[in-house]
């Protein structure tokens, strides 16, 4: 799951709503800095030298691991955090329109973002925002809303469908292309603040040093007591959606995980539902999973059988399959592997099922 060029790790995608997760090799922590990698950065537009803001869970969990979030936003704001998203016609005005409403109201735009989309004629636009200091009869102050486990901006959204007029993208069932929602992640981790469970790291915010942040001297200490700061190893993972750097740092005692990599025919029905369904009937839990177009380089090693001379790739095209897993609730776990490689080597023989098992580790994957 790592490329060659960058050291990426895993890059998935939730088809859920335009959620893109970026994870980093496992590094180990040395001088007391931890490095984020551009990739990793820049969806928080975190510069070599930005000014960053750092929480780190106050116990550890079940597993031993620890989580770090890194932010570029302020955890003072935490509580109140929103994006919009908005299609507009691609014409003058409508940003003008649109963050001068926002700033009429008292809305504190932290990071926006703009361009043209796939069709030419429109515009996509996505805002993250503060409103701390708004407030409405509908729509409530601050401290109201934050009485509501799901707070909503409703009286915003309809001041912005009545300032954007038509020049707003309506669907075909008349409904604006407009969403205003609240970032759960970030009240989520303000709660956490409140109660506890984790603890604010810089409150004044630190800045980057080289891309790497510096442990400060309570972070050191707590990981030290709780994890051991000897070899202690940490994965940085930025979640795109929702502007958060997430550093697992790894305790000593880890569940064996499993990683194998299978190519499979694209146009295979039931390929994938295949090799899913033998990992689960193996007693195994997909950790992580990444389905991807498999690259020329690879899919050209792939040969027939030696009755047939063309490779794979003169007619069928491949996409790779990256699983991690872990065998929960198994007691026998060498008996488990040495039962589903048998049972890809059946599925790997059999032509046309077109899976091929391109690498696999029976052992704790890093």
């Amino acid at each position: 799951m790592r490329c060659a060029r960058c050291g990426l790790r895993m890059v998935q995608q939730n088809a859920g709503g335009g959620r893109l997760l970026i994870v980093s090799e496992r590094l180990t922590l040395e001088d007391d800095r931890l490095h984020l990698p551009d990739w990793v950065r820049a969806p928080l537009y975190l510069g070599h030298d930005a000014r960053y803001f750092a929480a780190l869970e106050s116990s550890k969990r079940v597993n031993g691991n620890l989580e770090m979030v890194v932010s570029a936003i302020d955890p003072n704001l935490w509580d109140d955090i929103w994006r919009i998203e908005a299609d507009t016609e691609n014409s003058p005005g409508n940003a003008l329109i649109l963050f001068g409403l926002l700033e009429a109201r008292g809305i504190n735009v932290l990071a926006a973002e703009s361009s043209v989309n796939t069709f030419s004629h429109n515009h996509s636009t996505t805002i993250i925002m503060s409103a701390a200091a708004y407030s409405s009869g509908e729509d409530l102050t601050q401290a109201d809303r934050l009485k509501n486990a799901y707070p909503q901006l409703n009286e915003l959204r309809s001041e912005i469908i009545a300032y954007l007029g038509d020049q707003l993208v309506f669907r075909p069932d008349g409904r604006p292309v407009l969403k205003v929602n609240h970032m759960r992640a970030y009240r989520k981790l303000s709660d956490d603040l409140r109660s506890g469970a984790r603890l604010v790291l810089n409150r004044s915010g630190e800045t980057l040093d080289n891309g790497s942040a510096r442990l400060t001297p309570r972070a050191r200490e707590h990981l030290s007591k709780a994890a051991g700061l000897e070899g202690l190893q940490y994965s940085p993972a930025v979640d795109t959606k929702d502007r958060l750097i997430r550093i697992i740092f790894y305790g000593q005692l880890q569940p064996r995980k499993h990683h194998v990599q299978i190519a499979v025919k694209a146009e295979m029905d039931g390929a994938l539902r295949t090799v899913f369904e033998l990992v689960y009937s193996a007693g195994g839990n997909v950790i992580r999973n990444n389905v991807r177009p498999c690259p020329p380089r690879i899919a050209q090693t792939f040969q027939r059988p030696s009755s047939v001379r063309a490779p794979y790739l003169d007619e069928l095209q491949y996409k790779t399959i990256d699983l991690t897993f872990d065998l929960p609730g198994v007691t026998d776990e060498d008996l488990a592997l040495t039962g589903l490689d048998a049972a890809l080597g059946a599925e790997a023989r059999t032509w046309p099922a077109g899976i091929v098992v391109l690498k696999k580790s029976w052992t704790e994957t890093t």
